[in-house]
């Protein structure tokens, strides 16, 4: 009788960990998805794909052209096959190109949806709680903080983009405590010379001026890390090939679109990735999403 009750405590203890563990895991892709629905509606399908096999609990999407294509997401991309657990964010017209987050609430809880004014495009601000296991007995979670950016690439928008970049640094410097937060989406930056097919081409571009790059480094010294690179030192991936010249196939891209880490989670990173398969696909967005797994 002994025996069977260690047993049985074995068993359901092995149940809990199993569950906490499950918990423990947070997913959290961040994808410019081109003028969509507007430039190719058809794209819906390998993005489901592409959610099924990255499973994230955290979407942050750029380039959504308006309401219909945001619910598109949800419904065609998110909550098929049974699935029925993804939410979104409020969707705001701010430009013919927005952001929007999309979670998986089984294990995330949308506390606040919010902008940082900026031009020509807004930063989306999120805060989220994680639904840890034992969340109804203990009222005690994790709060991350979530921000969606998307800055304008061309020189004639330079000095916006220096701006963008300040405001972001207030708001993180003074509203918040420097830990748990996640800046994701296209930064239209070019951080090094590794992160380019040909720097020397660059030189004078926008993606890679000296000052838009130190600006990068300034948010980065904030307490953040690009993550992707602190994991890969000297790995040569991209985030973007243009459509021209046959850009994918010569593999003439760039490392454009970014995850930064504060630096208190740096230890909770699992692993991340750039995820190339999508821009294979016919007719597919120019970038491809990137893949971060913390604990």
């Amino acid at each position: 009788m002994q025996f069977k009750k260690i047993i049985h405590f074995f068993f359901i203890s092995m149940l809990c960990i199993s569950h906490l563990n499950a918990q423990d895991s947070i997913r959290l892709v961040t994808y410019n998805l081109l003028n969509y629905p507007d430039a190719n509606p058809a794209r819906i399908s390998y993005l489901k794909v592409i959610m099924q096999y990255a499973k994230p609990d955290i979407l942050l999407v750029n380039e959504l052209n308006n309401e219909t294509g945001a619910n598109e997401v949800l419904v065609n991309a998110l909550n098929t096959d049974g699935i029925n657990y993804y939410s979104r964010a409020q969707f705001n017209n701010y430009d013919i190109q927005n952001n929007l987050l999309y979670y998986d609430t089984r294990k995330v809880g949308l506390l606040l949806s919010d902008t940082i004014d900026a031009s020509p495009r807004p930063i989306y601000y999120f805060k989220v709680y994680l639904k840890d296991w034992d969340l109804t007995q203990t009222q005690d979670t994790t709060y991350l903080h979530l921000f969606s950016v998307h800055l304008k690439a061309l020189a004639s928008y330079d000095e916006k983009r220096y701006e963008a970049t300040k405001k972001l640094r207030t708001f993180i410097d003074t509203e918040l405590n420097g830990e748990h937060i996640f800046v994701g989406g296209d930064f239209n930056v070019i951080p090094d010379k590794v992160d380019v097919y040909d720097y020397k081409k660059y030189e004078n571009d926008a993606l890679f001026k000296l000052e838009i790059r130190k600006k990068f480094n300034e948010l980065i010294k904030l307490g953040f890390s690009d993550i992707y690179r602190h994991f890969n030192k000297n790995k040569q991936e991209y985030t973007f090939w243009d459509y021209m010249a046959g850009s994918w196939q010569k593999n003439h891209g760039m490392r454009i679109d970014h995850f930064l880490v504060s630096n208190n989670l740096l230890n909770n990173i699992k692993s991340v990735k750039i995820n190339i398969k999508p821009r294979s696909k016919i007719k597919p967005s120019d970038h491809t999403p990137i893949e971060l797994e913390i604990n």
